[in-house]
């Protein structure tokens, strides 16, 4: 077995010499002694600057590969941190029933190129609120985020035949916002999960796949460069 020791320069690097002393029998001598004492000190005279000098070179060594490790580490972390919870978000969103959409673009913009979107169709717009705005009205504050509500009473009036109460999520509205890291997100209520949330009918399937595709280009319209 290679002996451990004094550390002298070579090309390759550090070579350790102690002739005789292998880590193995310094760290078999360390741990036969007393707890209450430090190993370093009361090795054998022989031993015992061999060891200490093989414990100080490695433990400098072990803590510049540890805080290298940990920056590394830490920052894929980070990143996968900032996924994870994106993801997760994602995921539970969509339970409830919310589709996100990420914009090319600012806030600002998006609600513009959505109205914009929404008029073109020759649906109605019967509202744009400005949630931050009022927010400072009242001396608080709060990230970019703007709603608009909207509708067509050819498609939503089929629904509400169906199931009145979906008259509380009609018109249908898109949220506009921005969140913590400055992207800005589009989200919209699923219709099918509106529909699913009053009761699932068969006979108004077809008019809640139309509304469900109308939205989607209309948020495709809005969030994506073309």
């Amino acid at each position: 077995m290679q002996a451990f020791g004094m550390p002298t320069e070579t090309a390759g690097g550090l070579q350790w010499q102690c002739a005789g002393v292998s880590p193995v029998r310094m760290a078999l001598s360390a741990a036969a002694l007393p707890a209450t004492r430090s190993p370093t000190r009361t090795v054998s005279k022989r031993h015992g600057t061999c060891f200490r000098d093989f414990l100080g070179a490695n433990v400098k060594f072990t803590a510049l590969m540890l805080t290298a490790a940990t920056v590394v580490f830490g920052a894929a972390c980070g990143q996968r941190a900032i996924t994870g919870l994106c993801e997760r978000k994602d995921a539970e969103d969509a339970l409830n029933g919310i589709t996100n959409v990420a914009s090319a673009f600012g806030t600002h913009e998006t609600m513009d190129r959505l109205e914009a979107a929404v008029q073109n169709k020759g649906m109605t717009v019967f509202a744009r609120i400005d949630h931050a705005a009022g927010a400072v009205a009242v001396g608080l504050s709060l990230r970019p985020t703007e709603l608009l509500v909207f509708g067509n009473a050819r498609g939503g009036t089929p629904l509400m035949q169906a199931f009145q109460t979906i008259g509380l999520d009609l018109p249908l509205k898109a949220l506009v916002w921005q969140d913590a890291y400055g992207k800005t997100w589009l989200s919209y209520n699923d219709p099918r999960w509106i529909v699913a949330r009053h009761g699932a009918d068969a006979s108004i399937e077809t008019a809640t796949e139309e509304m469900a595709t109308a939205l989607a280009a209309l948020s495709r319209a809005a969030a994506e460069a073309h």
